[in-house]
């Protein structure tokens, strides 16, 4: 039934919490944030949380990249009651440094990857930045499974604007009805395929409820097989 499959990558593929909290526990090492009686388990676990807000309103529109990008962590710090003055100087780009050099996967992604590699053309679409986006998969010896990797700051618009899927079915020259979407994102995944009027999978390894109307959920990679 389908020819072509999209995926979304953070969260979907490539394990983001873990990978950043590897990041930023060495980010708390290396600037001693323990002197300001934060530990590290707080420092990822605050930090994530904001992050994840904030990363919410950028793919609504409402904050731009570089209020996401140092705002998580002023917020942060602001939280712990830390002297702006004494916050470490361009952390959030020692972070996106730091970040792309891990490479940790979500569980049974590479043996999905091999079972579809050969029988799909297969695309990644991401709201993600564009400096760590093709880094992250090169690392993560992802790149080679994918034709196209599509990032919403090279198209212009971010999911779950229509825009960014038209592209990418424009790209693989596929009409939407032959396409497949797999992501973890209610709003941006999910809700931008059904936009696009294009099939979704949710990915849904927490089981949260599904407020938009997924085609398939699944909760672990490998049940991709039962559907393909």
């Amino acid at each position: 039934m389908y020819k072509y499959l999209f995926f979304d990558l953070d969260h979907t593929l490539w394990d983001f919490q873990k990978n950043a909290a590897e990041s930023l526990k060495d980010l708390h090492a290396r600037h001693d944030l323990i002197r300001h009686e934060i530990s590290a388990e707080d420092f990822v676990s605050k930090y994530s949380e904001i992050n994840h807000a904030l990363w919410r309103m950028y793919d609504m529109g409402e904050i731009d990249k570089e209020f996401l990008r140092t705002q998580r962590f002023i917020q942060t710090f602001q939280y712990f009651k830390v002297p702006e003055t004494l916050i470490p100087t361009n952390l959030w780009d020692e972070y996106l440094e730091l970040l792309p050099f891990r490479t940790h996967l979500m569980e049974g992604c590479l043996e999905l990857l091999d079972y579809l590699h050969p029988k799909y053309p297969m695309t990644i679409i991401t709201n993600g930045f564009k400096e760590v986006q093709h880094k992250k998969m090169l690392n993560s010896k992802l790149l080679n499974y994918f034709d196209y990797l599509v990032i919403s700051e090279d198209v212009g618009h971010q999911k779950p604007a229509k825009e960014i899927f038209h592209h990418a079915l424009k790209l693989n020259n596929a009409d939407a009805s032959e396409v497949l979407m797999v992501g973890d994102n209610l709003e941006a995944d999910i809700k931008g395929a059904v936009n696009a009027g294009i099939d979704s999978v949710f990915f849904n390894p927490f089981g949260m409820p599904d407020s938009i109307g997924a085609k398939f959920e699944i909760k672990n990679l490998l049940e991709l097989k039962n559907i393909l």
